[in-house]
């Protein structure tokens, strides 16, 4: 996979999108979903369990067969609206071998938030995409080396990052699974990188485009 070393960084926008009024009204549609799901999930399992109890099959078939209905149709419709998220897209141009390629088990996504950490071990690279600008972070894909990072530390499930650099000093993103993000920031830190030449030719090819974080001090 060699899509970011065929990218042409001067007619791509790298900058992350303000959070407007369909960023929240999305928000607001998938807590609807996971709520409604929730509640409807009760509903089902009582009714399930007096249509066996009472064996009053045709009382309780129909709201019970419709409320699976329902769920079926809302959890499919919410997997698919998570796959054709554009943050999949930003993602696969990010990857190229020898550079940035990391395991899918080294990939974070936080799909109700738009925001991505990966983990590539064999090269050091961390690859960082946010479809939306937050207080830290206003360019939609970012890189940065291992050695760039001062600090790391957790809090909830955000994931606070000190740089060595004046002009970015502080990431902070959100990792469903904050415990291992913790771990592969250990591990990042403290293993043996490979870097041949076309990965010094593409890092400078990303630090022009303003796309790659180097520790400046």
């Amino acid at each position: 996979m060699n899509a970011l070393s065929n990218t042409d960084f001067k007619k791509i926008s790298n900058n992350a999108r303000p959070k407007r009024l369909g960023y929240y009204a999305s928000w607001l549609w998938m807590m609807f979903v996971f709520l409604f799901l929730f509640v409807s999930a009760f509903v089902f399992l009582s009714g399930l369990y007096w249509t066996i109890r009472d064996g009053s099959i045709q009382e309780h078939w129909f709201s019970t067969v419709g409320i699976f209905v329902i769920d079926s149709v809302l959890i499919w419709m919410l997997k698919k609206d998570f796959r054709s998220r554009k943050l999949y897209q930003v993602t696969a141009s990010m990857k190229n071998s020898g550079f940035f390629e990391p395991h899918k088990d080294c990939e974070h996504y936080d799909l109700a938030r738009r925001t991505y950490i990966g983990f590539d071990f064999s090269t050091g690279i961390i690859g960082v995409a946010s479809l939306y600008a937050t207080s830290s972070i206003k360019r939609e894909r970012l890189f940065f080396e291992a050695e760039t990072v001062e600090s790391w530390e957790s809090v909830g499930r955000e994931l606070i990052i000190n740089l060595r650099n004046t002009g970015l000093t502080t990431i902070t993103i959100t990792a469903p699974n904050i415990n291992k993000a913790y771990r592969d920031m250990e591990i990042i830190c403290r293993t043996h990188k490979n870097r041949d030449e076309n990965y010094q030719h593409l890092k400078s090819k990303l630090t022009d485009a303003g796309w790659f974080i180097n520790s400046n001090y």
